[in-house]
């Protein structure tokens, strides 16, 4: 993939519209590319901005009526040009705009749904960050101190990523940057010293907006700890997501409940 293959398309990337195998392809490159880092990062800032500025936009009433009243009043459309059609048709395109109609009327919806809606729930979420773990892609930054990822970090986040530190076995592997949805967040990968073949991974971006309350179960910890972790299971995996502050963590990893509840409360 080069950089000009991405260029056109990086709000439909952000928003999720991708298939895994081009998200994939997409994510490969960022990993190589400090350009197309930077142009992400600007893309995500400029949404989060909008977001944040805009409100809660809801279309009028009537809108369905005018639209179809309009659309009443319309000329009937031309057959296009068979000339025009087969030209092209035979000009070689690259495979990302075979989708871009697509992605378009996507992205239009998507942002609709979000200023009608105030923000996103923690389905997405769930969804979005199985989705990328299962990618097992590779990271940026190897590093098995969790200070040493956060120094890495620093000025790459619009966000203090405030990285729990696990008990043992659990030691973290390394990191890279990502996003969920539309949000850029921190993927920190994890490694059960008892068994190396198991990832675990853990998501962490800002969401003051985010809503977790549809999900599954809901746990609160004893001894005083306020946090409450909401638990789910998506294609084989448990996920647990809490939040602390503005920030939400995910937590992804192909073992049961009890084992999660353990890692997350030993953690500090």
């Amino acid at each position: 993939m080069k950089c000009e293959d991405l260029e056109g398309f990086v709000d439909a990337y952000i928003d999720g519209e991708f298939s895994d195998l081009e998200a994939a392809e997409v994510e490969v490159h960022l990993s190589e590319c400090e350009a197309c880092q930077t142009r992400v990062a600007e893309h995500l800032a400029l949404k989060a901005t909008v977001k944040r500025h805009a409100g809660a936009i809801r279309a009028p009433e009537d809108l369905a009526e005018r639209v179809e009243a309009a659309l009443r009043h319309c000329p009937a459309a031309t057959e296009p040009d068979p000339l025009f059609e087969h030209a092209l048709a035979s000009t070689p395109r690259p495979r990302w705009m075979t989708t871009a109609p697509l992605f378009a009327s996507a992205a239009f919806l998507a942002g609709f749904v979000w200023f009608t809606s105030g923000g996103f729930d923690g389905d997405p979420v769930v969804e979005d960050a199985v989705a990328k773990h299962a990618r097992a892609l590779p990271i940026e930054v190897a590093s098995q101190d969790v200070r040493g990822l956060k120094r890495w970090l620093q000025g790459k986040v619009d966000f203090n990523a405030d990285l729990p530190a696990f008990a043992p076995p659990l030691r973290p592997l390394g990191a890279r940057l990502s996003h969920i949805r539309d949000r850029q967040a921190v993927y920190v990968v994890y490694r059960d010293a008892r068994d190396p073949a198991r990832r675990v991974g853990l998501f962490v971006f800002t969401g003051p907006d985010v809503e977790v309350d549809g999900l599954h179960r809901r746990i609160r910890f004893p001894r005083g700890d306020s946090r409450e972790i909401v638990l789910t299971n998506k294609k084989g995996y448990t996920v647990a997501v809490w939040k602390q502050d503005e920030l939400v963590y995910s937590l992804v990893g192909d073992m049961d409940e009890a084992a999660v509840l353990q890692m997350i409360e030993a953690a500090h």
